[in-house]
């Protein structure tokens, strides 16, 4: 079944329980081939969509950035 970088995103932080960078978040999205990427650089969709998230959302944001490049779940 397929699905979005955004819910692949939850599941890979919820399981590693810990801050991840947009890059390694991307390899196991790739690596699980749930979600069908038409994008050339997925990496950097994937950064566009938390940090679009993040600005839009503010804290009601599935996502935080805990630091420069590292993205958490939001414990709201």
């Amino acid at each position: 079944m397929k699905t979005t970088f955004r819910l692949e995103t939850i599941k890979i932080l919820k399981r590693n329980k810990r801050p991840m960078q947009c890059i390694d978040i991307t390899k196991e999205i790739l690596k699980g081939g749930n979600v069908r990427i038409k994008s050339i650089t997925p990496n950097a969709s994937l950064y566009t969509i938390l940090t679009g998230e993040i600005k839009k959302k503010g804290i009601k944001s599935a996502f935080v950035r805990t630091e420069e490049g590292l993205f958490a779940l939001n414990k709201k």
